[in-house]
């Protein structure tokens, strides 16, 4: 009897955890500079929502779990890139594949001319 009420209570633990992760879509990818070089700590957050999100690994590469199946925006930053904004739209267990390669957000600036007196 034992075995049995542990083996149904192993059944419903599972089926929790399947509903619970069949429910929600997974963007992940790769995040680089131009060169190829992985842009470590670059963040990946929802638009609508920021509190969502995560951050890319040493290799640039990033994973998130997103459960609400509508139409969303990421948004893509890292000092000194542009920033990135893409749409996407999960599906319920769905894996989007999105790499992202940024380009450095540079500025020049006009001649500066130094003088001195004395």
């Amino acid at each position: 009897m034992k075995a049995i009420s542990g083996s149904v209570c192993l059944i419903w633990l599972l089926l929790i955890l399947f509903q619970e992760t069949s429910g929600q879509g997974v963007i992940r990818g790769k995040i680089t500079d131009q060169n190829g070089e992985p842009l470590i700590g670059a963040t990946v957050v929802l638009k609508d929502n920021r509190s969502i999100g995560t951050s890319a690994d040493l290799d640039g590469n990033y994973s998130l779990k997103i459960t609400d199946t509508s139409a969303q925006t990421l948004v893509i930053s890292f000092i000194s890139f542009k920033t990135i904004e893409e749409p996407v739209h999960p599906r319920k267990g769905e894996v989007i594949i999105r790499n992202f390669i940024m380009k450095p957000a540079t500025q020049e600036i006009q001649a500066v001319e130094i003088t001195a007196k004395q």
